[in-house]
């Protein structure tokens, strides 16, 4: 709490101004993913974006992501002063939270869609897991993942959680074909029904929101079909992640999608042809910092967005590089 209400401090103190003015030579994508009341770290309130959103609207020039691609793609100087906001994933909750503020203060955003997802066909991979987690009784449980036994035991919020990390942590090693029936025998040994599809608080947008705010400015780029990490996947599989997708949000949308988003950040080499092969003008990673016109188009930076506003204005100063660079250059 003190350092929260010290921040406020400093942020109303104009503290950050310098570094953010001096951070201004490099371009600020922001990465989102929830809107609510979740108290999840993640989750960011309607209030608290819509100060964000007008924080940057005072302080930047808010583009879509192509835009930073064409200009890192033509070797031009960034110019000063520009922010992005892309949300990964394609949740209803942006449709219902976040797009009427971006609407009301007129500003853009990229949106990565999961087709599959979008279309109705999938929960979200790690959401399974969550929803298993909050939805079993309390108590001490023994569960099979695979080959792998696991005690969990369900309490609190926070054990819930760590549980549904422990459970995705494990499937990341049940190869693809087999990880369905790992979920069925994990709601199995939890005693929990898990829907076909996810219920409202995991639910996708839908391809008509998609549409209607397509018409409105907002950029809509892939996220894959799946989610599936690409950097496990067998060629065949890659190709149709980055290639499908961005095919369908062109039929759904009528316009192009030529923007991408690794899922979970994982990219390689391989990964990274497949989506220049695909057409893909740029795209997302998750490894934080800034954005100069040296950055690889197929690699720009993000920085997560904060779930409050002076965090948030520290993080997105410049002021956490600046003293990273000043450690680094002391040796320390």
């Amino acid at each position: 709490m003190i350092k929260k209400a010290a921040l406020e401090l400093m942020t109303e103190a104009g503290v950050f101004a310098p570094f953010r003015w001096f951070a201004k030579t490099d371009t600020l994508i922001l990465m989102y993913h929830r809107f609510g009341r979740t108290d999840d770290g993640v989750t960011v309130t309607p209030e608290v974006f819509s100060r964000q959103v007008a924080y940057l609207n005072a302080h930047y020039r808010i583009v879509p992501l192509s835009v930073v691609a064409d200009y890192l793609k033509s070797g031009e100087t960034l110019p000063r002063g520009l922010a992005v906001i892309t949300v990964d994933d394609g949740y209803k909750d942006f449709y219902d939270a976040a797009f009427p503020i971006l609407r009301k203060q007129g500003v853009t955003a990229t949106v990565f869609l999961v087709t599959d997802f979008v279309s109705q066909k999938a929960w979200m991979p790690a959401d399974r897991a969550v929803f298993l987690a909050t939805q079993a009784a309390g108590g001490e449980y023994l569960i099979e993942v695979g080959d792998e036994r696991i005690r969990l035991t369900l309490g609190d919020e926070a054990s819930r959680g760590s549980a549904a990390a422990r459970i995705n942590s494990s499937l990341l090693l049940v190869p693809l074909d087999e990880r369905n029936d790992a979920i069925a025998r994990i709601a199995g040994n939890l005693g929990v029904r898990l829907p076909t599809l996810p219920p409202n608080d995991f639910k996708a947008l839908d391809w008509n929101s998609a549409r209607e705010m397509a018409i409105a400015g907002i950029e809509f780029g892939s996220h894959t079909v799946t989610h599936e990490m690409l950097t496990t996947v067998i060629e065949d599989r890659l190709q149709r992640e980055v290639h499908d997708s961005r095919a369908q949000i062109e039929d759904e949308l009528g316009r192009p999608s030529d923007i991408f988003s690794y899922p979970n950040g994982e990219m390689n080499d391989s990964v990274r042809e497949a989506v220049i092969r695909a057409g893909y003008r740029g795209a997302g990673c998750s490894e934080p910092g800034f954005n100069h016109s040296k950055v690889d188009r197929f690699a720009m930076r993000r920085i997560y967005a904060d779930t409050d506003l002076p965090h948030f204005v520290q993080t997105t100063s410049g002021c956490e590089q600046f003293k990273y660079r000043l450690r680094n250059r002391g040796g320390g």
